[in-house]
């Protein structure tokens, strides 16, 4: 994950950013990127968007496509979406295979996590694929079969 500081304010967010473009995020709300922002504090609104405290990343040079990866247990499945950064938000997505190297990723932020039913949202960077946020409470919507696995995780976990 890109490093990142917690802010509880709005001015401490501009008077953190120095000239570098970063990433504003809502630490709690209704996600979905409507709480996100980019921008330097040139570009950035001189008062608050939405409720603080904020977390504060720089922004990543990446691809303008969000890999979201949605993990059951040990499965993991893709959708391809636009970047909520550049447009606006989308509930479809082009439905897609993780490589190999996207499926440990997920799976590894799932163990350090402690979570088996989650979403995660990878960039891909000049430096490899970056996890950008973790979802607890992923809609599954457009995954193919995601109902049954999803159901078959939790049978399994039951036991």
């Amino acid at each position: 994950m890109p490093r990142a500081e917690e802010h509880a304010d709005w001015a401490s967010v501009l008077e953190a950013d120095r000239d570098e473009e970063i990433v504003v995020k809502a630490l709690s709300g209704p996600g979905r990127g409507s709480q996100v922002l980019a921008g330097t504090a040139a570009t950035l609104p001189a008062e608050a968007p939405f409720t603080g405290p904020y977390l504060v990343e720089p922004r990543l040079v990446a691809e303008d496509i969000d890999r979201k990866l949605y993990v059951a247990g040990g499965e993991v499945r893709g959708l391809l979406k636009p970047s909520t950064l550049t447009h606006p938000h989308v509930t479809s997505g082009e439905p897609f295979t993780p490589d190999e190297e996207l499926v440990d990723l997920a799976l590894a932020a799932g163990r350090v996590l402690g979570v088996h039913l989650f979403g995660a949202d990878v960039l891909h960077t000049p430096g490899g694929p970056v996890v950008i946020d973790v979802n607890a409470f992923p809609g599954y919507r457009g995954v193919d079969g995601a109902p049954g696995l999803v159901a078959a995780h939790l049978r399994e976990h039951a036991a």
